[in-house]
């Protein structure tokens, strides 16, 4: 899932990257991008090669996150741009999501059944990756990504463009009461005797409910769960690797 348009009218580069592609042996085959999965850190670093020269990004610049279902951001300038390009512990600690306006220094957060948000402000050319479980939905991380952009970036919340990628849908995933009780009854359903939580649409609720257009929100609709030939999924297969959200200002 990509954005030509930005891309070709903004220099702007966002994609949400599938398992497929990769050098990596079962369970993680083939293209886990995570590094803090107990995997040989030599195929990672592989993956990475590929899909940042696949992208034409510098991968000396990657700049990822120690996700730790948290309310953390982290601006990412000169200072910290390539934190956790090539292993986990020089990643940005305890933070899920990042905010950038310098340019030629992509941004990664790694998902395998959380929401993953980018956000876009092409007037202003600042972009946002959120890494968003029901802990990080609950606390309203995107807003708080959305308030970091608009505050370092001067921009206004309007001109945003926003997009939920590939998470765990409501076909899938299952929660019990206390869960539920935590977001709006209109995003979840019963069936079977079970509850399900629609957390791609409770993301997308709380990205309008800030103020962001709802023609600026495109939401995948692609389920982790199910889609085994494309996504990995923690709820399917607790051993397994992680899809990247990645955006770029060229």
């Amino acid at each position: 899932m990509a954005s030509p348009e930005l891309l070709r009218e903004r220099s702007i580069l966002i994609a949400f990257t599938t398992r497929r592609g990769g050098v990596s042996p079962a369970p993680y085959d083939t293209l886990n991008l995570a590094a803090h999965v107990d995997e040989d850190q030599n195929n990672v670093l592989a993956n990475r090669l590929r899909l940042t020269a696949a992208l034409e990004l510098d991968a000396t610049r990657l700049t990822t996150a120690q996700q730790t279902h948290s309310r953390n951001i982290a601006l990412v300038d000169q200072a910290n741009n390539g934190a956790g390009a090539t292993d986990y512990d020089s990643a940005i600690p305890d933070t899920d999501a990042l905010v950038t306006g310098l340019q030629n220094t992509p941004i990664a957060v790694f998902t395998a059944d959380c929401v993953p948000v980018i956000l876009v402000d092409p007037v202003t050319r600042y972009t946002s990756v959120v890494h968003a479980g029901y802990k990080g939905l609950y606390s309203r991380i995107v807003t708080a990504a959305i308030d970091v952009l608009v505050a370092d970036s001067g921009g206004r919340v309007g001109d945003i463009i926003a997009f939920v990628g590939p998470a765990i849908g409501k076909c899938c995933y299952d929660v019990d009461p206390e869960r539920a009780a935590l977001f709006a009854p209109a995003r979840t359903e019963r069936r079977g005797g079970k509850i399900y939580l629609d957390t791609p649409g409770i993301a997308a609720d709380e990205i309008q409910a800030a103020g962001i257009p709802a023609e600026n929100i495109s939401v995948s609709g692609l389920c982790t769960a199910c889609r085994e030939d494309l996504f990995f999924s923690y709820r399917r297969a607790k051993v397994c690797g992680r899809q990247a959200t990645i955006a770029a200002i060229l």
